[in-house]
């Protein structure tokens, strides 16, 4: 991959019926961020949207590289976590893993298929 790699890693719970607040309690970790089922928020662009479903995310800290994330993570997630799914209204429950890589070099770039 090129030199120049952006990343993100991030552990994600979601459901439309689901309380962030559950998902807090029962890991005892603290989210990044939380959504809310319906909650209205704005983007950058400054469009107004609404949430399909309820979220709980965790995700690892930018400044670090991407092996770090994945460790951060893993840290991060109890021994209990394999029972999360029966927390009330979990319908999704994933890692988010992101690598995309500025590729400048035109051999890497042709070595595509």
């Amino acid at each position: 991959m090129g030199d120049h790699q952006v990343s993100s890693v991030a552990f994600l719970v979601k459901g439309v019926r689901l309380n962030p607040h559950d998902v807090t309690s029962y890991t005892g970790m603290t989210p990044s961020e939380i959504r809310l089922f319906g909650e209205v928020r704005t983007l950058q662009s400054g469009k107004n949207i609404k949430s399909r479903t309820a979220l709980w995310l965790m995700e690892a800290p930018k400044n670090v590289s991407l092996e770090n994330k994945i460790l951060f993570i893993d840290d991060k997630l109890p021994s209990n976590i394999n029972n999360i799914r029966k927390i009330n209204g979990v319908e999704d429950v994933y890692l988010d893993i992101f690598v995309a890589s500025d590729l400048h070099d035109k051999e890497e770039i042709s070595s595509f298929p």
